[in-house]
């Protein structure tokens, strides 16, 4: 196993045993990243004005990679073993009240994701399948200054990364029944000096019993490498994702062996690997990378000989920066390479490196250094999942895969919230998208604890320590461990036990909640957005102007009337955050503490009975099931909205928002007493409390909109009886949950 560079040892004469053209040497060990996350190179080495290298115009490029897969596969030491999930003891599920199942919230109560599974994990492995070179940057990026490679002038960098990680494989796998295993591929975040890809072992060797084979990827070299913070689509790591899956495949389809050509511990999956049913999970910048994945994964940025090529060059030529404080350049691992070139220095002291291209191919070889594929066909993924993600560029156009993003509301790490973006940007974003997307907002989360490794807890924010709803490690982990596993367990292996979670139609288990037991819906709240074909869209506020927005998109009227003030936002899709420029004719106050990054309407009043009402035209909900739409509370901890629905002939039914969702009240409470009518003393929403918000979704089955005729509606209202406060709101629709009840089938059926 090569031996990396640890990120604190001392960086003294990083090159100069190796080079003699390099002459600086820094024996002084760097300091410690202060931050989960490296921030873009501000401090640069004196470079040659002017360097060149030289390399052929048309180089062979190397072949693709035939046979089985070359590779070392071995068990993790028993001291090594990362932590699993602490399973709390069985509880009773709490009972659903007898009420009409017309106008109940919940028809059932998911079933928990700690069932015996009728298949035995095998040990854990760590394997490593040869290296890729992947390119992190590209010259995209370059339009923003901070980066480093704007001073390239675009020449994009370049950064060889092993294919290592851990596994589990069900044990069955070595029966000759033609069975296939549906695949979920795990990818860590930035966090250098931890084994990062062991932290999310408490879900995969569950998802493994339950018939699934788990990849967790090894990124620590590009976390370790000084291109990270240059990185700023995460392409890297996705380009790592997909040579991980392009390596998979090649098993899967002639198998693996060790370096003496022996069959591999891998081998047994020759034939076993369903790439039909293929889930991905990244946490961190490894969740922004699932992201750019999803993109590449239909409009591949592969890489080439001819890309390495010139990247060694540029290196022996010091053209690329090597001094990056905090982190080590991997070239001193692969002398041969530069060994593969020559370089002259003329009398003004500009470099220029000449490629020996066979030399280079040697090398290349013997260090099992493949490219990323740039003709690959796409992989069917049948769900994402970005876990507590970054978001430092936008990302739109994902469609054709579920995708669900999970942010905590106490994440002292990526402090804005930004990964709530990855939801606002695609939900939208490619008309007809058959798939359904999801949001989830953890409240009390962290952002570290979703990791058994990382296991310091992040910055605190002093809303979230004032209000005591800080989750523990143990309590953040069981939760997690419901969603994910769920979420995977349903799009990816097609277990329709957990379709009413994701349908919003269930509770939340007990045994999963934080505490082990009772109800905990408050503390995790879902936002659901359907496929195209299972929605009908009547308000978005996205209109250009305010006098745009009086009318709604199925061209009824909107009014607002009893409120103090107001403002339409029509944030682009394009646009970073939300930003109270944006805003018509300006920001409310308080707003600014909204996470999420979409259009939306700003309201405050300072007297009950605030309304905001649309004419629906006759509007018929044939095919539809529920009225959903987006709020964040502000001012107040909590609100309520009184939902009112007529019909054509002039009858009303009216229904209190509260029964139906806990996004009206900010602190993770079930609604009891006056709540949230009435704020609990306790709870503390002061202007500066750093307590975030983001738009959470809304339900309300159209059942429990009694007496009136649903298919020719005429008028929606929405009424605020508080006496005071500040709503914003988005996506008024109509949806299509599917209240109907699924029935239970396993990953191998």
């Amino acid at each position: 196993m090569m031996q990396w560079m640890n990120p604190r040892a001392s960086r003294a004469c990083l090159f100069g045993a190796l080079l003699a053209a390099v002459t600086a040497c820094d024996d002084r060990g760097p300091e410690e990243p202060t931050s989960t996350f490296g921030t873009a190179a501000n401090q640069l080495a004196q470079q040659p004005e002017i360097a060149q290298a030289n390399v052929a115009a048309n180089p062979t490029e190397q072949p693709p990679a035939t046979g089985p897969v070359v590779g070392t596969v071995a068990p993790v030491p028993a001291a090594q073993l990362p932590e699993l999930i602490d399973k709390p003891l069985p509880v009773v599920p709490p009972v659903l009240s007898a009420a009409d199942t017309a106008t109940a919230r919940f028809l059932s109560v998911a079933p928990d994701t700690f069932d015996t599974g009728k298949y035995k994990s095998s040990l854990l492995f760590t394997y490593e399948l040869g290296r890729v070179f992947v390119q992190p940057a590209d010259s995209i990026e370059a339009k923003d200054p901070e980066y480093e490679l704007a001073k390239r002038k675009g020449i994009p960098y370049g950064l060889i990364a092993p294919i290592r990680g851990s596994i589990r494989y069900p044990e069955e796998v070595v029966k000759g029944d033609g069975a296939k295993y549906p695949l979920i591929v795990f990818l860590h975040g930035q966090h250098n000096g931890d084994v990062s890809h062991l932290g999310y072992d408490y879900l995969g060797k569950d998802l493994v019993t339950q018939g699934y084979v788990v990849v967790s990827i090894d990124a620590d070299t590009i976390n370790m490498s000084m291109q990270t913070g240059m990185d700023g689509a995460n392409r890297g790591r996705a380009q790592l994702m997909l040579a991980t899956l392009d390596k998979l495949r090649q098993v899967n389809e002639t198998g693996q062996v060790d370096g003496f050509g022996n069959p591999g511990i891998l081998n047994v999956l020759k034939g076993k690997l369903d790439f039909d049913r293929l889930g991905i999970m990244g946490h961190s910048r490894g969740g922004m990378a699932i992201g750019t994945t999803l993109l590449q994964n239909v409009a591949r940025k592969g890489t080439t000989f001819t890309d390495l090529k010139n990247y060694v060059a540029e290196a022996r030529a010091s053209l690329i920066n090597f001094s990056y404080t905090g982190y080590f350049h991997e070239m001193v691992n692969y002398p041969d390479l530069f060994a593969a070139t020559t370089t002259t220095t003329d009398a003004d002291g500009k470099a220029t490196a000449t490629v020996d291209e066979a030399k280079l191919q040697a090398a290349a070889k013997k260090y099992g250094i493949g490219f990323v594929a740039g003709d690959a066909p796409p992989y069917k993924f049948k769900g994402a999942f970005l876990l507590a993600p970054t978001q430092t560029l936008p990302l739109m156009g994902i469609s054709d895969v579920p995708f669900a993003t999970l942010v905590g509301s106490c994440d002292g790490d990526v402090q804005s919230l930004s990964g709530l973006a990855f939801f606002d940007r695609n939900r939208y974003s490619v008309d007809k998208d058959p798939s359904s997307h999801y949001q989830l907002w953890m409240r009390g989360a962290n952002h570290n604890f979703f990791s058994t490794e990382w296991r310091e807890r992040d910055s605190l924010r002093s809303g979230c320590a004032e209000n005591h709803i800080l989750l523990n490690e143990k309590e953040q982990r069981r939760a997690a461990h419901f969603i994910i596993n769920s979420y995977m367990r349903y799009h990816v292996g097609g277990e329709q036990k957990f379709a009413n979670y994701w349908n919003g139609l269930a509770r939340f288990p007990s045994a999963n909640c934080p505490a082990g037991q009772g109800t905990c819906d408050e503390s995790i709240v879902l936002s659901i957005q359907k496929s195209a074909k299972d929605r009908v869209v009547i308000q978005r506020f996205d209109q250009k102007t305010p006098e745009e927005a009086k009318t709604n998109r199925v061209g009824g009227a909107f009014v607002m009337t009893g409120f103090d003030k107001t403002a339409l936002c029509p944030l682009s899709m394009e646009q970073w955050y939300y930003r109270k420029g944006g805003c018509l004719p300006k920001a409310l106050t308080n707003f600014e503490y909204i996470g999420s990054a979409t259009e939306l309407l700003q309201v405050s009043w300072n007297a009950p009975g605030a309304k905001l009402t649309t004419d629906l035209k006759n509007l018929s909900t044939a095919g539809m099931d529920y009225l959903t739409f987006r709020v964040a509370v502000t001012e107040t901890v909590g609100q309520e909205i009184l939902v009112s629905l007529t019909d054509s002939d002039g009858k009303t039914a009216t229904v209190t928002a509260s029964d139906y969702t806990d996004a009206l009240y900010d602190i993770p409470r079930p609604k009891a007493g006056m709540i949230p009518m009435v704020d609990n003393p306790a709870d503390l929403m002061p202007e500066m409390s750093s307590i975030y918000r983001a738009m959470n979704m809304v339900a309300i089955p159209l059942s429990a909109f009694k007496d009136i005729d649903t298919t020719k509606l005429s008028a929606l209202q929405l009424e605020m009886p508080r006496e005071k406060g500040g709503l914003a709101i988005n996506d008024i629709e109509l949806q299509n949950f599917g209240r109907a009840p699924k029935s239970a089938t396993t990953a191998q059926n």
